[in-house]
């Protein structure tokens, strides 16, 4: 009995396996073919934006709030040629998705991409953190009520941050 729990195991499996790659390609057909007609949807409202009277174009678009008009203009503008790449699709599809209504605009600005922090974002936002919670210890705990190893301690830390500060501070004045 075991054999056949096993193979009856493994077709269904198989059989899962073969679904799922049919339903990738379905996917991703359906995919390319949202995308090709966004954009195309875009490149028409841009043709008729630029053939038209404003009034005309007004009449044309009236079924479309603005921001499905603009995020149509966008996508067409970002994508003027016909994306075929699964990756570049998948990356595209939410901007596709939104015109049309199937996926909602953002609230706000949108998803955020921020750039990398350099080195000079991290410092500054190290100590500006480091003194915020400096100030609220010291609130609770001030200075006197420390003992001796506390605040050996502490300064024993902050010598490499005062260092740093001397040498920035040298280099400044020498300009």
């Amino acid at each position: 009995m075991s054999l056949e729990v096993a193979i009856s195991y493994g077709e269904q499996i198989r059989q899962r396996h073969e679904a799922g790659k049919q339903a990738d390609a379905d996917l991703r057909q359906a995919m390319l073919r949202k995308i090709e007609i966004t954009r195309e949807t875009g490149q028409l409202i841009a043709d008729a934006k630029g053939d038209l009277r404003r009034e005309e174009f007004a009449q044309c678009i009236a079924f479309l709030d603005n921001r499905a008009v603009k995020s149509y203009l966008k996508f067409a503008q970002n994508t003027p040629e016909p994306i075929n790449d699964l990756k570049r699709a998948v990356t595209a599809i939410r901007s596709a998705l939104q015109p049309s209504g199937a996926l909602e605009f953002p609230n706000g600005h949108g998803i955020q991409h921020a750039h990398e922090p350099n080195f000079f974002s991290h410092a500054i936002g190290l100590t500006q953190k480091l003194l915020s919670i400096y100030r609220h210890f010291l609130r609770r705990f001030p200075l006197k009520h420390w003992r001796s190893e506390q605040l050996q301690s502490v300064l024993a830390a902050l010598r490499p941050v005062a260092d740093v500060y001397r040498d920035v501070n040298r280099e400044l004045e020498s300009r």
